[in-house]
């Protein structure tokens, strides 16, 4: 008699519980995980009966390299059914998500090796930037942004995802608004493969946290730590359908039909950006977070009040305007991501790159050396 999907799929995770005791990330306690593992793989099956298999097996062992348990409870991580198009046919697959819990997590744990603490990210919200709660804007002494929640009362619509870091050595910090648009774009990709299920319908806030979260650390050393990349690479299989092929070890596990599913998948064009997609944010150097003075007379209604720098010149600008920096590093910034995609080169490669060129992020590359390393990069190979 054969087998049900959910015997079927606990005795091959059973399999692979040799392996993971060489792959999983240390500290990980294999029995617990592999106990909540398994639970979370039977309600899979249960829930998606023509999910494949062997991607669920592909999505605890990937859960293992990364570190964090396959558990929505505790916010770690979550196993989500996607739909991807191989050979010219939908599949339904399992894929390991970390959640913002997990997010966090790893930030943590790689803030002791790449010296930036997450020291704030959160929701805007629409109301507190026509009351003048949110700004971002630049003094004499830099920029600068300042953020009063509007604890009680009606809120509006969410406008953007606030996310700070702060280098640990120098006490720098950089300040990243990731608009509303661009987490919208992500969720709609993710939920049409997802079938408009998944964390994104359940806890739309704490994923819009997460994105933006992601979008801010891949201009970040952070983004090196290889346990924090692979948890964010992913999490984009929501968004772009293509999975890792098979790795040798599981090879004698995972059925052939599994196997040529994913390394049709892992190579295949369809369906996805083929550059980084940063969306509308924009990431600011902030020196504190101290709140400037109120600025005379009325707000302009679905405007943020003028920063002293914007005083200064007299200019209202744009509502979410976050000021130039002064040494033209934007544009160094953009040439940077233009060369990375049209040589292929990943996020990853270009902060190697910073780093082999003796800096340890591209802002401290100084002004009268961004020309040379814009030439070296142009050299670099993938």
């Amino acid at each position: 008699m054969a087998e049900s999907p959910t015997a079927l799929v606990a005795h091959k995770i059973g399999l692979i519980r040799p392996m993971l005791d060489g792959v999983a990330a240390q500290n990980t306690n294999i029995a617990r995980f592999m106990s909540v593992a398994t639970r979370e793989a039977k309600a899979m099956v249960a829930q998606y009966p023509d999910v494949n298999v062997d991607s669920i097996l592909m999505s605890v062992y990937n859960a293992a390299k990364v570190g964090l348990e396959v558990n929505g409870m505790t916010g770690d991580g979550y196993l989500v059914a996607f739909r991807t198009k191989v050979k010219g046919e939908y599949v339904r697959l399992c894929q390991f998500i970390p959640g913002y819990r997990g997010v966090l997590r790893l930030l943590r744990e790689a803030d002791t090796e790449y010296k930036h603490k997450l020291l704030t990210a959160c929701v805007v919200y629409s109301e507190e930037i026509n009351e003048g709660r949110f700004d971002l804007y630049e003094d004499e002494t830099g920029q600068r942004y300042t953020y009063k929640p509007i604890l009680m009362g009606e809120r509006g619509a969410p406008a953007g995802v606030l996310t700070a870091f702060e280098e640990c050595s120098t006490g720098k910090r950089l300040v990243q608004f990731t608009q509303w648009s661009h987490i919208q774009k992500v969720k709609r990709r993710a939920m049409a493969r997802t079938d408009g299920k998944g964390p994104w319908s359940t806890d739309e806030e704490a994923m819009a946290i997460k994105t933006g979260i992601k979008a801010h650390s891949k201009l970040l050393p952070v983004y090196q730590s290889d346990r924090f990349a692979r948890a964010m690479g992913l999490e984009e299989t929501l968004e772009t359908g293509k999975i890792s092929p098979v790795p040798e070890e599981l090879v004698g596990v995972v059925d052939a039909e599994y196997q040529d599913i994913a390394a049709e998948a892992s190579k295949s064009e369809h369906d996805r950006p083929t550059k980084p997609d940063l969306g509308d944010a924009e990431p600011l150097a902030i020196e504190s977070t101290e709140t400037p003075p109120e600025a005379p007379g009325s707000t302009q209604q679905g405007k943020p009040p003028k920063g002293r720098s914007e005083q200064k010149a007299g200019n209202a600008g744009g509502r979410y305007r976050p000021a130039a920096k002064p040494d033209g590093f934007p544009l160094f910034q953009n040439a940077c991501m233009k060369i990375c995609e049209k040589n292929g080169l990943s996020l990853v490669r270009l902060n190697e790159e910073i780093k082999a060129f003796g800096f340890d992020e591209m802002q401290k590359v100084p002004s009268d050396r961004r020309d040379d390393f814009l030439a070296a990069l142009k050299k670099a190979k993938i």
